[in-house]
């Protein structure tokens, strides 16, 4: 039997009734002209079906291959290779746009790595040249001489340690790199670190005419850090504004308070930075002013380790500064319970 149904609708399209039907069929089945239209139909939708997957295979299997080759170029060094991003299809969009931005973390990673390389060559070249001439120069008599012996010594002592004082910054920023740089958290009171720190550096200060002045926040400035890491955030910091503050000025050390962070900001009135530069004073042998005199200037790795020292610790670091008015350095480290403190 061969049934068939269908609605009765009434007023608003609201079904009132349904009438069946129902034929009986020819006692050999379906008729020929219903098998040969139903096996038709069948063929023609396989047949549609193979089309449409060949055709979808090759959209998606083109933008494959050129994911496959872009990603043996990248393999074999060259990572300028990018993927078209608007295929049509979402997946292979996405997919598009992850592989470009990996290629370009890989290449700022790549040139970041060759001017670190640039840089560490050169900074080691200049003090190993300047030895080297020290000692041919003994060789060649001078070591006989006393007066002229004792100032050769006396450079050749001062480029050693300029060697040591880099390769140290050099590992700490490899271990704060990977994640290696050993803490000793605890509790402590910043501003009392701060105000011993300034008292240590008050003679260079004095030498070069700026005054220190540590300026307490309302509220206590316990935080949770390493004391040993924060001397060298501090030491560097201090000295950093010291060499640059403006004669007769001061250097002033500000506290408080956000939420559960400690603030500290060091302040000098000097020429300040270019906004230009400002954005790569945390970069690694980023110097503002590239002629500067390098037993002056250091060799622009101090506040790069600042900033290393400080996240590793858990905080945030920031520059601010005018020119002609001066440079704010500040940074923010977890508060802590001052009634920890041992």
């Amino acid at each position: 039997m061969l049934y068939a149904a269908a609605p009765i609708n009434g007023e608003n399209w609201e079904i009132t009734g349904i009438v069946y039907l129902a034929m009986p069929l020819p006692p050999a089945g379906l008729p020929t002209t219903v098998i040969f239209q139903f096996t038709a139909a069948v063929l023609l939708a396989a047949g549609l079906v193979v089309v449409a997957g060949a055709l979808l295979a090759r959209r998606i299997a083109r933008p494959l291959e050129g994911f496959a080759l872009a990603a043996q170029a990248v393999s074999r060094g060259d990572l300028g290779q990018r993927v078209p991003t608007e295929n049509g299809i979402n997946e292979l969009n996405r997919l598009g746009n992850s592989f470009n931005t990996m290629t370009d973390s890989l290449q700022r990673s790549d040139q970041a790595r060759n001017a670190f390389i640039a840089d560490v060559t050169h900074e080691l070249r200049t003090p190993l040249t300047v030895i080297k001439g020290t000692v041919e120069t003994l060789e060649d008599g001078a070591i006989d001489d006393p007066e002229g012996r004792v100032s050769l010594l006396a450079s050749m002592q001062r480029e050693t340690d300029r060697l040591i004082r880099m390769v140290n910054d050099l590992l700490v920023l490899t271990r704060a790199d990977a994640g290696a740089l050993h803490l000793d958290l605890r509790p402590l009171d910043l501003e009392a670190l701060a105000r011993s720190r300034c008292e240590q550096l008050t003679p260079l200060a004095t030498r070069r005419g700026v005054e220190l002045c540590v300026i307490g926040g309302d509220a206590e400035a316990c935080i949770l850090g390493d004391p040993d890491r924060l001397v060298e955030v501090l030491d560097n910091l201090l000295d950093n504004a010291i060499r640059h503050a403006s004669e007769g000025s001061a250097v002033t050390v500000t506290f408080g308070r956000e939420g559960k962070e400690v603030l500290c900001a060091v302040e000098d009135r000097g020429p300040g930075i270019p906004a230009v530069h400002l954005s790569f004073i945390f970069e690694r042998f980023y110097r503002v002013d590239s002629s500067r005199n390098r037993n002056t200037g250091g060799v622009g790795l101090g506040l790069t380790i600042v900033r290393a020292l400080i996240l590793a610790q858990g905080g945030e670091i920031t520059a601010r500064s005018v020119e002609g008015e001066g440079t704010t350095i500040t940074f923010r480290l977890p508060a802590a319970d001052c009634h920890r403190i041992a």
